[in-house]
């Protein structure tokens, strides 16, 4: 039988089980404390790092901003305009690699720039600091004012368009650098061709698909296009820049309007742009500069530092700094000097023009069978064929083989080289084949069924360095095998072509233009950077 407790011992459990409590709430509370303690401190430990890296861009944003700035020649504001980050910059110059820094920015010539940039935490005061700056210095090489490539480089010179289709290919033959140049017109690669050199178009556009390839830089009057899988693989200047379908520029884009990059497209260097406008899954590699609006859509992405006057869509794809000027930042790095692409130079046939040369006139029927007998004869000296008497120009068909003995000009309506024939030569030897341009008027005049054609397998040999002049249509198809250079009306190279490059003057007339050259010095590479100070 149970009996109750009596009135002492239920109060001694009823003080125990109290004494239990309060050490629970004890034990609790200090738990509490102690979990208080932690977070808060792991607050300003977390508030501390923000700030610290909120500095630290803001310093890399102030290098970024003056190097772009005295890139355009421009001598920064110490502080940028207003907006996020915040910074401060002090620039100085040397006029020799040992010579000691000058405070401020060059106005002439000069070794060396260096930039010290002290960027501010937006953060500082919530992390419990009086302030976080970090500071950057950089230092810049100069390089010479670029000097604008002379037309005496252009591999392919074409008064009115240039194509090049199927799988035909521009190569270098012995080093020297082809640049092709398109005067009034557009020029365009269509398939898996491949072009090892610049391209300079100088009032129209450039247009790449299908898979073709430009080894070289771009500089377009007009809209620069690639799609279908094309590359570019140096440079791009020109007001717009669109690209499509896994198509990429593998260096930098200076653009004065808009970029526009679809699917999964890139430009695998910086831009600079009015206005860029990415989306799909396509990717600036490095940094990107508007002046105005930058739209990210999709996966699209910016894997550098974005300076801009607006950033919308998805802002958050933007990897390095972002840096939005609501008053506009301005136009951004400017490009290094256009190639200037000189006007057509008429060229007609006057003897006088060859000194040194014999001159000897050709029979009606102009192929190679009946041309060997002339250069066989005249093997100890120079020759010039005068063959504009001859029907249809000079032809060839089937298998005929024109054996060099020594420099070689043919003078003619057109050129049909067809078939397996060849030029050859024991020896190195320079060929000149002209279609002379009568009309003194600094434009093509083409006479009438003056079009020509290197077609079938036809083979200019490697000893040979010919140019091909005309102020017609030059077509270079099948599988046929030029070397030297072209220039001509209107061109065109499509099959499986090869257009050697070779540079070939041209007796009594120069197709040079004149080399726009710069002065002075103008900011090249960043040679160091590193951080100077961390103050919280």
């Amino acid at each position: 039988m149970l009996r109750p407790l009596s009135g002492r011992a239920a109060a001694t459990e009823r003080g125990s089980a109290l004494l239990a409590v309060v050490g629970i709430m004890a034990v609790m509370a200090v738990v509490a404390t102690t979990v208080i303690g932690v977070t808060l401190g792991s607050l300003r430990v977390s508030g501390t790092i923000r700030a610290t890296v909120q500095a630290q861009a803001a310093a890399e944003a102030g290098i970024d901003y003056t190097a772009a700035s005295l890139g355009r020649s421009v001598c920064p504001a110490v502080a940028p305009p207003a907006g996020s980050p915040v910074f401060s910059v002090a620039v100085s110059y040397t006029t020799s690699d040992s010579g000691a820094f000058i405070s401020g920015c060059p106005t002439g010539s000069f070794a060396q720039v260096r930039i010290i940039s002290t960027g501010r935490a937006e953060t500082a005061a919530a992390a419990g600091l009086s302030r976080a700056t970090r500071t950057v210095a950089a230092i810049y090489r100069a390089v010479p004012a670029a000097t604008t490539p002379a037309a005496s480089a252009a591999a392919l010179y074409s008064y009115a368009s240039a194509g090049f289709f199927g799988s035909s290919q521009i190569q270098t033959l012995n080093g020297s650098k082809p640049v092709v140049q398109v005067l009034t017109g557009n020029a365009n690669c269509v398939g898996s061709g491949v072009v090892q050199a610049d391209v300079v178009v100088a009032a129209g556009t450039l247009g790449l698909a299908e898979s073709c390839q430009i080894f070289g830089s771009a500089w377009s009057k007009q809209k620069v296009t690639l799609s279908e899988s094309s590359i570019l693989h140096g440079n791009v200047t020109a007001p717009t820049l669109q690209s499509s379908f896994s198509s990429i520029v593998g260096g930098d884009a200076w653009l004065t309007q808009n970029l526009s990059l679809e699917d999964s497209s890139q430009v695998l260097g910086s831009v600079t742009a009015a206005a860029i406008a990415l989306g799909g899954s396509s990717i600036v590699g490095k940094n990107a500069w508007s002046s105005g609006q930058t739209s990210l859509q999709q996966t699209a992405q910016i894997k550098g530092n974005l300076t801009a006057q607006s950033l919308v869509g998805n802002t958050d794809r933007v990897f390095g700094q972002t840096t939005i000027v609501p008053t506009g930042p301005g136009v951004g790095p400017a490009p290094g000097n256009t190639p200037t692409v000189p006007g057509w130079v008429d060229v007609d046939y006057a003897p006088g023009d060859w000194a040194g040369f014999a001159t000897v006139t050709a029979p009606q029927a102009c192929n190679f069978l009946t041309l060997q007998p002339i250069v066989n004869s005249h093997a100890s000296t120079p020759t010039v064929i005068d063959a504009r008497g001859c029907l249809g120009g000079v032809v060839t068909s089937g298998a005929e083989i024109l054996t060099l003995k020594n420099d070689l000009a043919i003078i003619a309506t057109s050129f049909q080289l067809l078939g397996s024939a060849q030029f050859s030569s024991v020896d190195s030897a320079r060929l000149w084949l002209i279609t002379p341009d009568d009309v003194a008027d600094g434009v093509p005049s083409c006479p009438a069924s003056g079009a020509s054609k290197v077609a079938g397998s036809f083979i200019s040999g490697s000893t040979i360095a010919a140019l091909i002049y005309s102020p017609c249509q030059v077509r270079i198809e099948g599988s046929a095998i030029w070397h030297g250079q072209l220039y001509s009306g209107t061109s065109s190279l499509a099959g499986s072509s090869i257009f050697r490059f070779a540079p070939v003057t041209l007796p009594g007339a120069s197709l040079a233009g004149t080399p726009a050259t710069g002065t002075g010095t103008r900011l090249g590479d960043r040679v160091s950077i590193r951080d100077v100070t961390d103050n919280g």
